[in-house]
Protein backbone atom coordinates (compact mmCIF):
# COMPACT_ATOMS: atom_id res chain seq x y z
CA UNK A 1 0.00 0.00 0.00
CA UNK A 2 1.54 3.36 -0.97
CA UNK A 3 2.56 5.74 1.76
CA UNK A 4 -0.25 8.31 2.04
CA UNK A 5 2.07 11.08 3.25
CA UNK A 6 4.41 10.50 0.31
CA UNK A 7 1.47 10.42 -2.10
CA UNK A 8 0.17 13.71 -0.74
CA UNK A 9 3.62 15.26 -1.02
CA UNK A 10 3.95 14.21 -4.66
CA UNK A 11 0.44 15.46 -5.43
CA UNK A 12 1.11 18.80 -3.72
CA UNK A 13 4.28 19.21 -5.81
CA UNK A 14 2.34 18.40 -8.98
CA UNK A 15 -0.43 20.84 -8.05
CA UNK A 16 2.09 23.60 -7.29
CA UNK A 17 3.81 23.03 -10.64
CA UNK A 18 0.47 23.11 -12.47
CA UNK A 19 -0.57 26.28 -10.63
CA UNK A 20 2.72 27.98 -11.57
CA UNK A 21 2.21 27.10 -15.24
CA UNK A 22 -1.38 28.33 -15.22
CA UNK A 23 -0.38 31.58 -13.47
CA UNK A 24 2.34 32.23 -16.05
CA UNK A 25 -0.04 31.65 -18.96
CA UNK A 26 -2.75 33.82 -17.39
CA UNK A 27 -0.32 36.66 -16.72
CA UNK A 28 0.83 36.61 -20.35
CA UNK A 29 -2.71 36.65 -21.68
CA UNK A 30 -4.02 39.40 -19.38
CA UNK A 31 -1.13 41.82 -19.78
CA UNK A 32 -2.59 44.58 -21.96
CA UNK A 33 0.65 45.36 -23.77
CA UNK A 34 1.84 41.79 -24.27
CA UNK A 35 2.29 40.68 -27.85
CA UNK A 36 2.00 37.22 -29.36
CA UNK A 37 5.81 37.05 -29.43
CA UNK A 38 5.99 37.72 -25.68
CA UNK A 39 3.39 35.04 -25.01
CA UNK A 40 5.24 32.51 -27.15
CA UNK A 41 8.54 33.37 -25.46
CA UNK A 42 7.04 32.98 -21.99
CA UNK A 43 5.45 29.64 -22.87
CA UNK A 44 8.70 28.44 -24.46
CA UNK A 45 10.66 29.35 -21.31
CA UNK A 46 8.06 27.61 -19.17
CA UNK A 47 8.32 24.48 -21.31
CA UNK A 48 12.13 24.49 -20.99
CA UNK A 49 11.90 24.77 -17.20
CA UNK A 50 9.45 21.88 -17.08
CA UNK A 51 11.66 19.76 -19.32
CA UNK A 52 14.74 20.55 -17.21
CA UNK A 53 12.93 19.58 -14.01
CA UNK A 54 11.85 16.26 -15.54
CA UNK A 55 15.43 15.56 -16.66
CA UNK A 56 16.80 16.26 -13.16
CA UNK A 57 14.19 14.01 -11.55
CA UNK A 58 14.89 11.23 -14.05
CA UNK A 59 18.65 11.50 -13.51
CA UNK A 60 18.25 11.48 -9.73
CA UNK A 61 16.04 8.38 -9.90
CA UNK A 62 18.62 6.62 -12.10
CA UNK A 63 21.43 7.52 -9.68
CA UNK A 64 19.45 6.38 -6.65
CA UNK A 65 19.01 3.05 -8.42
CA UNK A 66 22.77 2.73 -8.92
CA UNK A 67 23.28 4.44 -12.28
CA UNK A 68 26.09 6.84 -13.13
CA UNK A 69 25.11 9.61 -15.59
CA UNK A 70 27.28 10.29 -18.61
CA UNK A 71 29.55 8.10 -20.68
CA UNK A 72 32.26 5.67 -19.69
CA UNK A 73 34.62 6.75 -16.92
CA UNK A 74 38.17 5.38 -16.84
CA UNK A 75 38.43 2.74 -14.13
CA UNK A 76 34.92 1.36 -14.61
CA UNK A 77 32.97 -0.89 -16.95
CA UNK A 78 29.37 -0.27 -17.95
CA UNK A 79 27.06 -3.18 -17.18
CA UNK A 80 23.45 -3.92 -18.08
CA UNK A 81 20.76 -4.72 -15.57
CA UNK A 82 17.01 -4.72 -14.92
CA UNK A 83 14.96 -3.69 -11.91
CA UNK A 84 12.13 -5.47 -10.12
CA UNK A 85 9.71 -4.31 -12.82
CA UNK A 86 12.01 -5.71 -15.53
CA UNK A 87 12.80 -2.18 -16.71
CA UNK A 88 16.38 -1.57 -17.90
CA UNK A 89 18.75 0.01 -15.38
CA UNK A 90 20.95 2.48 -17.23
CA UNK A 91 24.38 3.70 -16.22
CA UNK A 92 25.32 0.79 -13.93
CA UNK A 93 29.07 0.53 -13.31
CA UNK A 94 31.52 -1.94 -11.85
CA UNK A 95 35.21 -1.35 -11.13
CA UNK A 96 37.61 -2.39 -13.89
CA UNK A 97 40.52 -3.63 -11.74
CA UNK A 98 43.12 -3.23 -14.48
CA UNK A 99 42.27 0.43 -15.04
CA UNK A 100 41.76 0.98 -11.30
CA UNK A 101 45.40 -0.01 -10.75
CA UNK A 102 46.45 2.71 -13.21
CA UNK A 103 44.28 5.25 -11.38
CA UNK A 104 45.92 4.34 -8.06
CA UNK A 105 49.37 4.52 -9.66
CA UNK A 106 48.63 8.02 -10.98
CA UNK A 107 47.42 9.24 -7.57
CA UNK A 108 50.36 7.68 -5.74
CA UNK A 109 52.94 9.10 -8.13
CA UNK A 110 51.42 12.56 -8.17
CA UNK A 111 51.19 12.68 -4.38
CA UNK A 112 54.84 11.60 -4.10
CA UNK A 113 55.89 14.56 -6.22
CA UNK A 114 56.08 13.17 -9.76
CA UNK A 115 54.97 15.84 -12.24
CA UNK A 116 51.98 15.13 -14.50
CA UNK A 117 54.13 15.39 -17.62
CA UNK A 118 56.48 12.69 -16.28
CA UNK A 119 53.56 10.44 -15.25
CA UNK A 120 52.19 10.69 -18.79
CA UNK A 121 55.60 9.98 -20.30
CA UNK A 122 55.95 6.80 -18.25
CA UNK A 123 52.45 5.58 -19.10
CA UNK A 124 53.00 6.22 -22.79
CA UNK A 125 56.40 4.52 -22.67
CA UNK A 126 54.80 1.40 -21.18
CA UNK A 127 52.17 1.37 -23.95
CA UNK A 128 49.27 1.97 -21.55
CA UNK A 129 46.44 3.65 -23.42
CA UNK A 130 44.65 6.74 -22.10
CA UNK A 131 40.87 6.84 -21.50
CA UNK A 132 40.42 7.84 -25.16
CA UNK A 133 42.59 4.95 -26.33
CA UNK A 134 45.43 7.28 -27.31
CA UNK A 135 48.47 8.90 -25.67
CA UNK A 136 48.31 10.40 -22.20
CA UNK A 137 48.55 14.19 -21.80
CA UNK A 138 48.63 16.48 -18.77
CA UNK A 139 45.05 17.54 -19.41
CA UNK A 140 44.01 13.88 -19.10
CA UNK A 141 45.21 13.98 -15.51
CA UNK A 142 44.36 17.53 -14.46
CA UNK A 143 41.31 18.41 -16.57
CA UNK A 144 39.58 21.60 -15.43
CA UNK A 145 38.67 22.68 -11.90
CA UNK A 146 35.30 24.18 -12.82
CA UNK A 147 34.03 20.86 -14.20
CA UNK A 148 36.03 18.55 -11.89
CA UNK A 149 37.29 16.72 -14.97
CA UNK A 150 40.57 14.85 -15.28
CA UNK A 151 41.75 11.68 -13.55
CA UNK A 152 43.08 13.50 -10.48
CA UNK A 153 39.89 15.52 -9.92
CA UNK A 154 37.30 12.78 -10.57
CA UNK A 155 35.04 12.47 -7.45
CA UNK A 156 33.69 9.11 -8.62
CA UNK A 157 37.03 7.59 -7.57
CA UNK A 158 36.07 8.23 -3.93
CA UNK A 159 32.57 6.85 -4.47
CA UNK A 160 30.76 10.13 -5.11
CA UNK A 161 28.54 10.71 -8.13
CA UNK A 162 28.31 14.38 -9.04
CA UNK A 163 25.86 15.49 -11.70
CA UNK A 164 23.86 18.47 -12.95
CA UNK A 165 27.15 20.40 -13.11
CA UNK A 166 26.02 22.32 -16.18
CA UNK A 167 22.85 23.25 -18.01
CA UNK A 168 22.30 23.45 -21.73
CA UNK A 169 20.77 26.22 -23.80
CA UNK A 170 19.80 25.72 -27.41
CA UNK A 171 20.63 28.64 -29.68
CA UNK A 172 18.53 29.70 -32.64
CA UNK A 173 21.00 27.89 -34.88
CA UNK A 174 20.06 24.67 -33.11
CA UNK A 175 23.46 24.32 -31.44
CA UNK A 176 23.47 23.52 -27.72
CA UNK A 177 25.69 25.57 -25.41
CA UNK A 178 26.78 24.22 -22.02
CA UNK A 179 26.62 26.71 -19.14
CA UNK A 180 28.43 25.70 -15.90
CA UNK A 181 26.29 25.72 -12.76
CA UNK A 182 27.60 27.01 -9.44
CA UNK A 183 28.99 24.29 -7.19
CA UNK A 184 26.14 24.63 -4.68
CA UNK A 185 23.71 23.62 -7.45
CA UNK A 186 25.49 20.33 -8.14
CA UNK A 187 23.81 17.15 -6.96
CA UNK A 188 25.94 14.54 -5.18
CA UNK A 189 25.10 10.95 -4.31
CA UNK A 190 27.40 8.50 -2.45
CA UNK A 191 28.16 5.15 -4.18
CA UNK A 192 30.85 3.70 -1.95
CA UNK A 193 31.04 0.38 -3.79
CA UNK A 194 32.66 2.30 -6.67
CA UNK A 195 35.42 3.76 -4.51
CA UNK A 196 38.94 3.31 -5.93
CA UNK A 197 40.81 6.01 -3.97
CA UNK A 198 40.47 6.72 -0.24
CA UNK A 199 39.00 10.13 0.59
CA UNK A 200 42.05 11.17 2.65
CA UNK A 201 44.41 10.65 -0.29
CA UNK A 202 41.99 12.34 -2.71
CA UNK A 203 41.83 15.43 -0.49
CA UNK A 204 45.62 15.56 -0.16
CA UNK A 205 45.93 15.43 -3.96
CA UNK A 206 43.39 18.24 -4.35
CA UNK A 207 45.45 20.37 -1.97
CA UNK A 208 48.58 19.73 -4.05
CA UNK A 209 46.70 20.70 -7.24
CA UNK A 210 45.29 23.85 -5.59
CA UNK A 211 48.79 24.87 -4.52
CA UNK A 212 50.08 24.55 -8.07
CA UNK A 213 51.67 21.14 -7.67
Amino acid sequence: MPNSRSSRSHQETLNASTDDQFTTMLRCILQPNSSAEVLVAELHAMSKRSSSEKTHKGTRRAVERGGVPGGKTYGYDIVRGIDERVDPLRGLRIINEGEAQIVRLIFNQFESGVRPREICRQLNEKGILSPRGKLWHQTTLLGTASRQSGILRQPLYVGLITFCKQEYHRQRSGKRTAIPRSIDEWIRVAVLYLRIIEMEQFERVQDVISNGG
